[in-house]
């Protein structure tokens, strides 16, 4: 299996993810490993990893290897999840590394649409019904617990007080008046 070479993060995002015929042949040969006689392979066209659809049925997800951190997240909270929600979640079917430290992520493809394709179309009632399930999703997997999952980065006080502090760069950035601004007390937030 042919690796790709990461130069960085901008070459990543710049000249391999938007070019999917030199990332496809990488999900065929993950398919072949795990057994999967898979034919129709299609890119994703969002997202910051590459991920492919296969057969309609399957999708592969590839980290490079500055997202290990994702992936670990990612693979570990499937195979947590499985079997402890009311809702259809993807199925794990496999899950590596490949050369040069890059990652990968096999599973079953759940049906439906993206949310932000039908939203302006609904009323307000079923947007309302729509986050009130949204709700007691997150519910229902906040109650699942955290067991081994504990250990995934980021830091949960580490990662609240970053986000705290990009937000307020970002508004001083935009303009932002001090009286609002001094509202912003980054240190209250971890």
């Amino acid at each position: 299996m042919k690796i790709l070479e990461v130069k960085s993060q901008d070459h990543f995002f710049k000249q391999i993810l938007p070019n999917s015929s030199s990332w496809l042949p990488l999900a065929k040969d993950i398919c072949d490993r795990h057994g999967i006689p898979a034919k129709d392979f299609n890119a994703f066209a969002d997202g910051v990893n590459l991920v492919a659809l296969v057969d309609n049925e399957f999708v592969v997800k590839i980290f490079p290897p500055f997202h290990r951190h994702q992936w670990e997240s990612d693979h570990r909270t499937l195979i947590h999840l499985d079997g402890n929600l009311t809702i259809p979640i993807p199925q794990h079917l496999g899950s590596g590394e490949l050369e040069n430290s890059w990652t990968y992520l096999l599973m079953t493809k759940v049906e439906g649409r993206l949310l932000e394709s039908v939203w302006p179309s609904l009323t307000h009632q079923n947007k309302c019904q729509i986050l009130f399930s949204i709700g007691q999703i997150v519910a229902d997997t906040h109650a699942v617990g955290v067991g081994d999952l504990a250990s995934l980065k980021p830091d949960w006080d580490e990662f609240i007080h970053n986000q705290a502090t990009a937000a307020k760069l970002r508004h001083e950035k935009k303009g932002m008046p001090e009286h609002l601004l001094v509202q912003l007390d980054t240190n209250s937030l971890a």
